[in-house]
């Protein structure tokens, strides 16, 4: 937990895990190759399905964060997928769409 008035890019510098519900700032700390713990149960998890998608583990249960949080930082659990090389975002993008429709 932040104030707002501090630099999101510092922090998640700093940071070793996020635990998020929803925000993007769990995608973000993907970016730059931190752990990104999603809690399962939020009215938007549709919207926002990280886990789902590869970029975050599901923690099911605000019982089992602690754990998860130290499953995270000791590499008990496989990370989920790491976001594509950054640098070369055509590049990515064309080759995720030509895996996504298998050309």
């Amino acid at each position: 937990v932040s104030d707002k008035k501090e630099n999101l890019m510092n922090l998640l510098g700093s940071i070793d895990v996020v635990v998020s519900m929803t925000s993007t700032v769990g995608l973000e700390a993907a970016v730059l190759g931190k752990p990104f713990l999603t809690v399962s149960g939020s009215i938007f998890e549709n919207d926002a399905p990280f886990s789902k998608l590869g970029f975050a583990q599901a923690v099911h249960s605000f019982d089992d964060i602690e754990q998860a949080i130290i499953d995270a930082l000791t590499g008990t659990t496989s990370r989920p997928a790491r976001l594509p090389f950054l640098g070369k975002a055509s590049d990515n993008i064309v080759n995720l769409i030509q895996k996504a429709c298998r050309c």
